[in-house]
């Protein structure tokens, strides 16, 4: 973990709400492994005064050294609403990397990862890395509309299958992306996913009876980022079956799905 000076080096804007956010640190961040996540903040600022956590999406420099990388949000309240309006040259206080992300260790050769919405940001790095190891990804991507499907191209562009779903039915198959993982649940597989709640437990309901335990990337409000104010928790069983909290910045924010009290 690092505080960090940052810098925006551009920022697009991708549809109606969603973001591509591109920043550079005055030090290095080390190697981002993926799914972890940062901490940004506004420096000099007291409204607001808590940073917000934000997924790391891609790390632009080659050499596990990184200072410049991209996030992907969505702006929906004060804070990101606020980051939307920031231009090239702007400053960002930051925190990270933090977390521990997608244990790739004991992934298989064929990986399913299951996006839902902006869900969709801390893929790309474990992505990457597995099909430059020569394993095969699939990508099952699922948004309300049309338009909250974002980053397809960056994913395709890595030579991912990727399989859409809207539960509009604007584009790809009508209906929830974790409906479509249960005919994909065939041989030695490692499913990954993020994005709600919900979602993830359905693909858990989905994925331990046909003997997979899958990685879950929880999405949680978050003050700190590294295991003080304890308001990220979620709950967990321990190994005689009773309940214990957990927190999703510090243990998390992945999680085996077999290990989640629902």
């Amino acid at each position: 973990m690092k505080f960090l000076n940052l810098s925006i080096v551009s920022q697009r804007k991708i549809g109606s709400c969603y973001y591509y956010l591109v920043l550079k640190s005055d030090r290095s961040l080390g190697r981002i492994a993926p799914g972890q996540f940062i901490m940004l903040g506004f420096p000099g600022r007291i409204d607001p005064l808590l940073p917000r956590p934000m997924g790391f999406f891609q790390a632009l420099d080659e050499n596990n050294n990184s200072t410049s990388f991209s996030i992907g949000y969505v702006a929906v309240g004060k804070g990101t609403n606020l980051l939307a309006q920031c231009k090239a040259g702007d400053k960002l206080r930051g925190t990270g990397p933090l977390g521990n992300g997608w244990n790739m260790d004991v992934i298989k050769e064929k990986t399913i990862m299951v996006a839902g919405g902006i869900g969709i940001t801390p893929f790309y790095l474990p992505a990457k890395e597995l099909i430059q190891s020569g394993k095969k990804v699939m990508l099952l991507y699922g948004a309300k509309t049309a338009a909250d499907l974002v980053f397809e191209d960056e994913f395709r562009d890595l030579g991912m299958d990727t399989i859409l779903y809207t539960e509009d039915g604007s584009t790809g198959t009508k209906g929830l992306v974790s409906e479509g993982l249960a005919g994909h649940l065939d041989g030695d597989i490692s499913v990954l996913a993020c994005g709600p709640g919900g979602m993830l437990k359905r693909i858990t309901e989905t994925c331990l009876p046909a003997g997979v335990d899958p990685q879950l990337s929880f999405d949680r409000r978050m003050a700190c980022g590294f295991g003080v104010c304890l308001g990220c928790n979620i709950t967990v069983k321990n190994m005689d079956g009773k309940s214990k909290y957990v927190r999703v910045c510090k243990e998390g924010p992945v999680f085996k799905g077999s290990e989640v009290a629902w």
